[in-house]
């Protein structure tokens, strides 16, 4: 669904952890994508006063603004980094349930962001598991990840 992903330089600009964290989120979201399919959309992602602007282009011709106020996605952002950080100060020893009950939560947050990332991008109607990815490459663009350790990087995408 999305062949290319490009972000407005002052997003490009971070230091080489935070850097790295980005291009595996737009990996993420464009991998298996034929980007010589003419269905398939590109993806600038813009900064905004109030957060992000996505612009969704097809054939290098604008389709539709998508504006992400940090507002829209403060309830998401806050939930998915608070459980990625219950989930990275588990020690080995409070594995299992525990555990087990945090990866859900996480997966259930990152859903919900997804569903509301659906809402906001309704225009160009992008699948559930294209909205996980894409909130995983705002997550990057808005909290800095690389303090989350691996409870961030370890989710699946369906």
């Amino acid at each position: 669904m999305i062949g290319r992903v490009d972000l407005h330089p002052a997003l490009a600009a971070a230091d080489a952890a935070r850097l790295d964290e980005r291009r595996l989120a737009i990996q993420a979201l464009v991998e298996d994508v034929d980007a010589a399919d003419p269905s398939t959309l590109a993806l600038f992602v813009d900064v905004a006063p109030d957060g992000l602007l996505l612009v969704w282009l097809r054939g290098g011709e604008a389709l539709a603004r998508t504006p992400v106020s940090d507002a829209s996605l403060r309830r998401h952002l806050d939930e998915y980094e608070a459980v990625c950080r219950r989930l990275g100060s588990l020690d080995e020893d409070s594995a299992g349930q525990r555990l087990e009950a945090l990866d859900m939560a996480k997966k259930l947050a990152h859903d919900d962001a997804a569903r509301t990332l659906a809402a906001l991008c309704q225009p160009v109607a992008i699948d559930h598991a294209t909205c996980r990815r894409l909130f995983t490459l705002v997550f990057g663009l808005r909290v800095d990840t690389t303090r989350l350790g691996r409870a961030h990087r370890a989710h699946h995408h369906p």
